[in-house]
């Protein structure tokens, strides 16, 4: 364990006790994750290459004799209290946890807890706080009910709940990151199949997160819309998810797509071609190359698939025009939030002084910075009390 994490593991303890008046027996965490590239593929079959990150939910709990669940956070205020199988929201942090006890109770019985959340992850920055807090309630549940899970089902349970519960039409990308990342590793996703292939990252990559300064939130921007249009560049085309279209049909379908849908079309199968054309880059240990991919990236979602914003434009454009960095791109569904900025060991401690000024005069905004490294994927622990 980390020492970034046992601080948070310590601090989340003593303030259970003293909440609750007793001591937790048991805990799960999951991390946020950054996605190198392959941006809005997922929810057309496509392909990702997300990492998890070192930064983490942590959620502590102990059995209860009734069948309530009674919930707190260190970061977020209100308690809550339920019994699982409820469905009713209440438009807060607690419905996660509800729509998590309300569907895994079709498996088995969810038993009574107290649980107390804390974290470390970004909110609304693009690195899926709540695809981390969603997988977290998936293992601590499934670990209190004795149920078993692995990464793919506890994905797959995440994105349904996704789904069914809040009506967001998501991928899989977000919760297989957190469910089964690798610390020192990317993950290529096929998010049809669900296959794996675990891709080390270069020792001389550093990751950061450069923060525009607008919270976005998925339910409030355009995602659904984006994802409906895809379908239906689908259908026009001829295949069942855009992942199976290739440049020459998109050509061949141009005029009965129209300017919108062809340009929505274009980004995805792009996107595709150039999450293979990473995976080579980073095997091969050509930065230069993967930072012209991210770029590229960045691009196509400014102009074709219209997610980006003034703010990651240029956060963008400020961190690209020096040769200490690799390249960047807006990332996450859009609409505000972080740009990733791969670059040289060190590079950002000289350059961020100078890129927040510029951006600060430029948007009247303050820039933040969070360096971000790989983690492991989520987990069920017992607490060891001596």
């Amino acid at each position: 364990m980390d020492y970034e994490t046992q601080i948070m593991l310590d601090n989340a303890f003593n303030s259970f006790k003293e909440l609750y008046g007793t001591i937790p027996t048991c805990g799960a965490w999951a991390p946020g994750r950054v996605n190198l590239i392959g941006e809005h593929t997922d929810y057309s079959d496509g392909w990702v290459m997300p990492i998890a990150i070192d930064k983490k939910i942590m959620a502590l709990a102990k059995f209860r004799e009734d069948r309530a669940i009674r919930a707190a956070s260190l970061d977020f205020p209100g308690q809550r209290e339920f019994v699982p199988g409820e469905k009713e929201k209440a438009g807060n942090w607690h419905d996660g946890l509800v729509g998590t006890a309300w569907l895994l109770s079709e498996k088995g019985d969810i038993p009574g807890a107290d649980i107390l959340f804390s974290g470390n992850v970004p909110i609304e920055a693009g690195v899926s706080s709540s695809a981390a807090f969603m997988v977290c309630c998936a293992y601590l549940l499934s670990g209190l009910a004795k149920i078993e899970i692995t990464p793919k089902n506890a994905a797959l349970f995440c994105r349904r709940i996704e789904h069914e519960f809040f009506g967001v039409k998501c991928g899989i990308m977000d919760q297989m990151a957190s469910a089964a990342g690798r610390k020192g590793f990317a993950m290529l996703l096929d998010c049809r199949t669900l296959e794996i292939e675990d891709i080390p990252l270069p020792h001389n990559l550093t990751l950061i997160l450069a923060h525009t300064g607008i919270r976005r939130s998925l339910a409030g921007s355009k995602y659904n819309e984006r994802s409906e249009e895809v379908e239906q560049a689908s259908k026009i085309i001829g295949v069942s998810f855009l992942r199976d279209a290739r440049l020459e049909d998109l050509e061949k379908n141009k005029t009965e797509l129209g300017d919108i849908l062809y340009r929505r079309a274009k980004h995805v199968i792009n996107e595709n071609l150039r999450v293979h054309a990473a995976k080579e880059a980073l095997v091969d240990g050509d930065l230069k190359t993967f930072g012209m991919l991210l770029n590229q990236s960045h691009d196509s979602l400014r102009s074709h698939y219209e997610v980006s914003c003034a703010e990651l434009d240029a956060m963008q454009e400020l961190w690209i025009e020096h040769p200490q960095v690799y390249g960047a791109r807006m990332m996450g569904a859009g609409f505000g939030g972080c740009a990733l900025v791969a670059l040289k060991p060190g590079a950002y401690e000289n350059l961020f002084e100078q890129i927040a000024d510029e951006y600060q005069r430029r948007m009247q905004r303050s820039a933040t910075i969070i360096q971000v490294k790989s983690g492991e994927g989520a987990a069920f622990f017992d607490l060891q009390i001596n």
